[in-house]
């Protein structure tokens, strides 16, 4: 006989399944995309520590190193395996693929630990749902360099799990585990330390251990507080490291540039706007330009509706405890990125969103059950309801996600639904010139130009390198002089302008740029090969000589150091040292048509004497 209760009981968790084979079909398409320029490079291509591998010495690095200005040791170390299996060529698709594999599980997890805190399936399903489908979360799973978001949150259900288990049959087992998978959420993003007070949320709603009874409401809490404790402790200790470890990197923006004023505006907006984008979630960009000046009226307005929206939830706090429990949990879990501690030139992020928007889902998912539990007829009504709503969230998110399918879709995406984004019109710029179209680079760079922008120098910079790519030296040079006017010590504005002036034939002044570049950045072989260049031309054969030759003490496989040594060499007269310069080069790369040419002719030039 079938057993009709098991049978209903098993539902929900099929139609978790089903879900989780929607969202894998919403970022399918994932796999097949490349790294965008955006931090993908810093964190894991052009990584040293990424591309090290593990192993023993690499595994003691994660934890010892700061990552692209960030302590998250497990990311780096999921990172370290995924470029250990791939070998020299790095898969991204591979690490694409890993990325929604980690929101997949994570929205299992939170269904599960929802479930068992609860009992409620259908709506922890709902809750699970909005969480895996919502477009707000495409940031997080499509972008490579966000790893840490997907991996700690994975860890973070985790531990709300083993804490519910915890609380239903307390064991130091149990509490161990709950804590030792809060602390690998912790080292995957520092974000979580204020996880601890997710889980004191959960004791006063679903789990209701914060009540009157022996001992009253202290006896109680002081419980749930002193269990929390080694939690707290090592929130606190993350966070130091954290802000350490951004402050080395460069990433904290001081009170000078953005001050204290403008900062909590600014989040009052921010905790608004995310709320908007829940509930519209479209002109969605992977950057917000932080405003120059938020007008009074929306930091007054917005933090109107918080305090409102808060008032409701503590009045409705006994007849519905799940919308203080939701709206804390969305309040407090974003507090870290904010914007109080400005990290990055963002006003807010999609990413930032990923946990703290579960709060919301389950206040709105657990009052609409109630809404519908006291009105039976209502139920096939919201069943509709709620198939529409993650259908539309499904189309919307699969849209997002084909924006990122590389950096020129990408930042061109921004562009479209920001204003006032110079930084997008800089990545654009760049990412069109990676694909050789160096004109429509230069009309970008000149658009960002037009912007009010702290970062002027920057497009200047990347402007003048495409003017010189397409031979308007003239322009070029007017653009890195305008960097150099707001930092003469800028090394790269100078190599440039150095080459540019030598390519308009000004070579004693590209000569003095090229030295002082050179006594800049002793370390680096372009200058030294460029400035040899310039020697040459001026007819200082020896010198120039002693440049390429010091560029190959540098960088040994440096071929067009190699290959302008030979064309000094032939030039001095000494065709043989040339033969075996050159003969090196083809060593090295086989068929190099420059250095087949003029081993031509220095052989010619033997033979001749």
């Amino acid at each position: 006989m079938t057993n009709p209760r098991g049978m209903r009981r098993a539902i929900p968790a099929v139609a978790a399944l089903g879900l989780l084979a929607l969202t894998a079909a919403v970022y399918l398409p994932t796999g097949d995309f490349g790294y965008v320029s955006y931090d993908d490079p810093e964190y894991v291509v052009k990584s040293a520590l990424v591309r090290g591998g593990l192993g023993l010495s690499g595994v003691g690095a994660a934890f010892a190193r700061v990552h692209h200005g960030n302590w998250h040791p497990l990311t780096t170390l999921s990172y370290m395996l995924e470029a250990e299996d791939a070998g020299t060529d790095l898969d991204p698709g591979l690490q694409h693929r890993v990325n929604v594999a980690l929101h997949l599980l994570g929205a299992l997890l939170l269904f599960l630990f929802l479930r068992r805190a609860t009992g409620a399936p259908w709506r922890c399903l709902a809750v699970s749902a909005l969480f895996a489908l919502h477009p707000l979360q495409v940031e997080s799973v499509a972008w490579i360099a966000q790893r840490k978001n997907v991996l700690s949150t994975f860890f973070a259900f985790a531990s709300a799990l083993a804490y519910v288990g915890y609380v239903h049959a307390p064991g130091v087992g149990r509490y161990a585990a709950a804590y030792a998978l809060f602390a690998a959420g912790l080292f995957s993003k520092a974000m979580l330390v204020t996880w601890p007070f997710v889980l004191l949320l959960l004791d006063s709603w679903p789990l209701r251990r914060i009540e009157p009874g022996q001992g009253g409401w202290p006896g109680s809490l002081r419980r749930v507080l002193v269990e929390k404790a080694p939690m707290l402790v090592l929130s606190v200790a993350v966070s130091g490291i954290t802000l350490w470890a951004q402050h080395e990197g460069g990433a904290l923006r001081s009170t000078d540039l953005v001050p204290l004023g403008a900062r909590i505006a600014n989040a009052l907006v921010a905790y608004v706007a995310y709320l908007r984008m829940a509930v519209w979630p479209t002109g969605l960009a992977v950057l917000y330009p932080y405003p120059d000046g938020l007008p009074i009226a929306a930091a007054v307005g917005s933090a109107a509706i918080l305090i409102a929206i808060t008032a409701l939830c503590v009045w409705q706090r006994r007849a519905r405890p799940y919308l203080l429990v939701g709206w804390l949990w969305y309040l407090g879990t974003l507090v870290p990125v904010i914007g109080l501690v400005q990290v990055g030139a963002q006003s807010h992020a999609d990413r930032y969103s990923y946990v703290p928007l579960v709060g919301i889902f389950v206040a709105v998912v657990w009052s609409a059950g109630d809404l519908v539990a006291a009105r039976a007829w209502l139920r096939p009504v919201a069943a509709a309801a709620m198939v529409g709503v993650l259908g539309t969230l499904a189309l919307l998110s699969a849209r997002q996600v084909a924006v990122w399918k590389d950096s020129v879709t990408l930042y061109r995406h921004a562009l479209e639904v920001t204003e006032g984004n110079p930084i997008m019109h800089n990545n654009l710029g760049i990412a069109l010139v990676d694909q050789d179209r160096v004109d429509e680079a230069i009309g970008v760079y000149a658009a960002g130009l037009r912007l009010p922008s702290q970062i002027p120098h920057v497009l200047h910079y990347n402007a003048g390198i495409a003017l010189a790519m397409r031979g308007r030296y003239t322009d070029a040079l007017a653009a890195f002089e305008q960097v150099l006017r707001a930092d003469p010590g800028h090394a790269e504005a100078l190599y440039h302008r150095g080459r540019t002036l030598r390519a308009l034939g000004r070579l004693g002044e590209a000569r003095r740029d090229l030295e002082r570049v050179v006594a800049l950045a002793p370390g680096e072989a372009d200058p030294l090969v460029e400035l040899g260049l310039t020697l040459g031309q001026l007819g200082e054969l020896d010198p120039a000589r002693r440049r390429f030759e010091q560029a190959l003490e540098i960088q040994p496989a440096h071929l067009d150091a190699r290959i302008n040594l030979a064309i000094a060499w032939l030039k001095s007269g000494d065709a043989a040292a040339a033969a075996a310069e050159l003969e090196r080069v083809l060593e090295r790369s086989p068929g190099h048509p420059a250095a087949l040419r003029y081993l031509e002719a220095a052989r010619a030039d033997r033979a001749a004497h």
